[in-house]
């Protein structure tokens, strides 16, 4: 008799649970249903959902459904690309408004009407203010240079153009009007010289030989600001170039050098030579798993040194300069006078990030010119400890270099805090490990 009245109070219990959950589902719902147009719409564009987020999110109500539906600035943020079909490429731009749009354009890849999806979204050119095209081959560039020659984009912003897989032969963008791009990114080819002043920013990417002149060429017809270059797994040795009469490339400012792969040093060294600005106030030098020489890791080093790091020499108007080594640790320590022995005298900011190596000061007597540094950073290093520290302090001092500002960040903890500003004291400290 007693186990009754135990199974109807569990019963309620549960019951009265479950009706509190549908009370709360509702309460939500109705706040919901209350809400304006106006702040649905600001919240969903502020969290940018996925496509196939504000899909889900449609069915949620039918006040919500005609929310997202009415808001362009949700639709505009998708880009258009083949994949999709030309009813849904038409209806996402029709929903956009009349907002800015993105277009994503890649190959072929089995699709049937691709040209017609294609056709569809460059129907919409005048609107288009990003454009990606990816792993284009020649069969694809041929149809768009033939089907869509002398395209206006009035409004574009950025282009970048992918032909990592191919080789490249069809310019199909040469008659397009693109004098207002301001962000170009190309990969495996020298693009034509069709753009205008307003481009401030170029990122090129090589993961083949490359006529190294002739993109110095084409660099110089521009008026950049901000200048990347990657060399990826291109293993043929380089040719210094002598410097070119009339090519004036002093209007860049921030250069990025990556050599990434199995990228011979000497045609990395070649490129780095023959392309330095000479006006360049902040500059990324990145080596990234390279191909080093044979003979070990004191080798590996000085190879460093002698490749990449003494044509820095000639940035004569450095203020900012960012070393990244990345690739398998080796045996011995990483010297860290090799390297500042490459660091031109007229930088103030050095930051050094290698992850996995161990850093060793080695041999540090006098330098004529030193770097007037005023901050020195270790990022993601190994072996930071308090007495090479104390070892790199005292030898900057020996040279005159007036360090006001040490950062380590992401490195081993070896040393705390606490120590590190009590060897340290006349210096702003910055610690994060």
């Amino acid at each position: 008799m007693l186990r009754v009245p135990r199974v109807l109070a569990r019963s309620l219990e549960e019951n009265t649970v479950a009706l509190e959950h549908r009370m709360a589902r509702a309460r939500i719902k109705h706040g919901i249903s209350i809400l304006p147009f106006d702040v649905i719409s600001e919240i969903l564009a502020s969290n940018r959902p996925t496509l196939k987020e504000a899909v889900e999110l449609s069915h949620v109500s039918s006040h919500f459904r005609q929310a997202i539906l009415s808001t362009p600035l949700i639709w505009a943020s998708y880009a258009l690309h083949p994949c999709m079909s030309s009813e849904q490429i038409v209806s996402l731009a029709n929903r956009s408004g009349t907002r800015s749009l993105a277009a994503r354009i890649r190959p072929r890849l089995g699709i049937e009407d691709w040209d017609k999806r294609v056709e569809h979204i460059l129907s919409f050119s005048t609107r288009l203010k990003r454009l990606v095209i990816e792993n284009i081959d020649d069969a694809s560039a041929l149809s768009l240079q033939v089907h869509h020659s002398n395209l206006l984009m009035p409004i574009i912003d950025e282009l970048s153009i992918d032909c990592s897989r191919f080789v490249f032969c069809v310019h199909f963008y040469a008659s397009w009007s693109l004098r207002n791009v301001k962000r170009l990114e190309v990969t495996n080819f020298i693009p034509k010289p069709v753009f205008g002043q307003h481009l401030s920013s170029c990122h090129i990417k090589f993961t083949q030989m490359f006529d190294v002149e002739f993109l110095l060429r084409f660099i110089g017809s521009l008026s950049l600001k901000d200048l990347k270059i990657e060399l990826v797994d291109i293993s043929e040795a380089g040719i210094d170039i002598e410097e070119l009469a009339g090519v004036d490339i002093s209007s860049i400012t921030s250069y990025s050098f990556h050599v990434i792969g199995q990228t011979s040093n000497m045609f990395a060294r070649s490129v780095l030579c023959t392309i330095s600005p000479p006006k360049v106030v902040e500059m990324s030098l990145s080596i990234v798993y390279p191909g080093y020489p044979e003979g070990g890791a004191e080798s590996l080093t000085w190879s460093q040194r002698e490749y990449l790091l003494d044509p820095l020499q000639k940035f004569s108007m450095l203020k900012i300069l960012n070393l990244h080594f990345s690739g398998p640790a080796f045996e011995y320590a990483m010297c860290f006078n090799i390297l500042f022995l490459g660091v031109p005298d007229s930088v103030e900011n050095f930051r050094l990030e290698a992850p996995g190596h161990i850093l060793d000061l080695g041999r540090f007597g006098p330098i004529e010119n030193a770097p007037q540094l005023r901050t020195l950073c270790f990022c993601n290093c190994g072996g930071v400890e308090s007495r090479f520290l104390r070892k790199v302090r005292r030898q900057l001092l020996r040279n005159g270099v007036p360090l006001e500002r040490l950062e380590i960040i992401g490195c081993r903890p070896l040393i705390e805090e606490k120590d590190l500003r009590g060897d340290f004291p006349t210096l702003e400290i910055v610690w994060a490990p």
